[in-house]
């Protein structure tokens, strides 16, 4: 366990998600491989690699988009359970609620430019 973000190093990291890059997995075609390499993103139990996760699954998924496919199930998944971590703690964080995040997130990105970390 580690205590809850400040409000300051929630509003900093916001302002640091274009800088945080994603994770760039080869092809995985074993669905317990891929499970096993998300989760470890869950036991680092750090909110940047929750958004690094974050980005790696919108990227997988935009990719199978472009390439006629179905996002994966696992992907979705642990999607879900990211932003519900992420989101949560960075509700508390900020004092807004939950449902208000992903839209001040949209906010301070549109309004600041990319800091580096």
């Amino acid at each position: 366990m580690r205590p809850v973000l400040t409000k300051a190093e929630a509003q900093q990291l916001i302002r640091c998600f274009p800088s945080i890059p994603e994770e760039h997995i080869v092809e995985v075609k074993n669905v317990q491989t891929l499970s096993r390499y998300y989760q470890d993103s869950f036991h680092a139990n750090s909110c940047r690699d929750l958004v690094r996760l974050l980005k790696t699954i919108h990227s997988r998924n935009s990719a199978a988009r472009k390439n006629g496919r179905r996002p994966g199930k696992v992907e979705g998944r642990y999607q879900k359970r990211a932003e519900e971590l992420l989101y949560g703690e960075l509700s508390i964080s900020l004092g807004i609620p939950l449902e208000e995040v992903p839209q001040y997130i949209r906010q301070v990105l549109k309004d600041e430019p990319p800091s580096v970390p």
